[in-house]
């Protein structure tokens, strides 16, 4: 019979999961525990695999990304895949491959995290969705292989979640000040501000609360619309509301496909834009922007920059070197032609 770390445990006096941290050189064990129950684990013919904790250390030279399941949905896929771009060239800058994975299986619904740390896949984790349960966020604690959450914070989902340390986000209140500046900036102050209905999304949540806060401050006149920021609801929206859309000054729509909806449906009934009303967007999706006409003025997620960062520090953490990170994030205004 093969031993395991429960027989190295009991002979040992120590915990499993001591065993198991100190057979993975974990720098919170000592470095007498771990002489100790190496030697144990060598004198009882302790085997070592792919999918057991190992007396040497395994590398193998791939960080994995995690996405959510609806990665490659059509109303997810370009805000992923400009992270998706950004992450694969800084990971192969730092001479590491990458795979790609979605939160669970789509078929047994068992967590891919779960399974990438338990085999041993990975040196380290990029986690860009919210679809993170519990389990999984134990799992990512009490494994040596280093994580990182980028955009969402495991808050989202679970709110005694405490993983600021690694955690590379945008200020979403201030790209909503930043909005308020920028059209108060250009003189335009009767606002339609377009939203999505969510209790969830913080993203949404926190751009609304900073925008208003600031309109307030600079003394805008803001009504809110909560009808959806996909492409089809900013061009159904447009369509259904003409007359009305006219009273306003602006349109701060907070993605940038519900603003393209509502270029194109203003466009298809002759209104000027930005002469006879601006439009604002948010996230900056260079690779559609440029199929539209008047191109679209823009709050700008730093996709680069966060994803840069975020491949730095687990590089630095698998390599134990001391990298400087920058994990809080600011939005930028990126003028054109609404």
């Amino acid at each position: 019979m093969s031993c395991t770390l429960k027989d190295i445990a009991n002979i040992s006096g120590m915990s499993i999961s001591t065993v198991s941290r100190a057979l993975n050189d974990s720098p919170l064990i000592k470095e007498k525990t771990k002489v100790k129950i190496k030697a144990i684990a060598k004198s009882m013919n302790f085997e070592f695999n792919a999918n057991a904790r190992s007396l040497i250390k395994s590398e193998t030279n791939i960080i994995g990304v995690i996405f959510a399941n609806n990665y490659y949905n059509y109303k997810t896929k370009t805000f992923y895949s400009t992270f998706e771009r950004y992450l694969i060239d800084e990971i192969e800058k730092n001479g590491f491959e990458a795979i790609i994975l979605s939160a669970f299986n789509v078929y047994t619904k068992n967590s891919n995290i779960k399974k990438i740390i338990n085999g041993k896949k990975v040196d380290g984790l990029i986690i860009v969705t919210r679809d993170i349960t519990e389990d999984d966020l134990e799992i990512l604690e009490s494994s040596n292989i280093p994580f990182a959450f980028l955009y969402y914070s495991p808050k989202e989902t679970n709110k005694n979640a405490n993983f600021d340390n690694c955690t590379f986000y945008i200020d979403n209140k201030k790209s909503g000040v930043l909005a308020a500046k920028y059209l108060h900036s250009q003189n335009l102050k009767k606002i339609l501000m377009i939203t999505k209905e969510t209790d969830i999304e913080t993203n949404y949540i926190d751009r609304t609360l900073g925008f208003l806060e600031e309109a307030k401050e600079l003394n805008l006149e803001v009504t809110t619309s909560y009808s959806g920021v996909l492409f089809e609801e900013g061009y159904n929206f447009a369509i259904k509301n003409l007359k009305e859309i006219l009273e306003y000054d602006a349109i701060f729509c907070q993605q940038d496909y519900g603003a393209l909806g509502i270029i194109k449906a203003l466009n298809e009934n002759n209104i000027k834009i930005p002469e006879d009303i601006s439009i604002l967007g948010h996230d900056d999706f260079e690779n559609i922007l440029n199929m539209f006409s008047p191109k679209l003025t823009t709050i700008k997620l730093p996709f680069e920059e966060m994803s840069l960062n975020t491949v730095n520090y687990i590089v630095g953490k698998i390599k134990k070197e001391k990298r400087s990170i920058k994990k809080k994030f600011k939005s930028i205004v990126i003028k054109r032609e609404s």
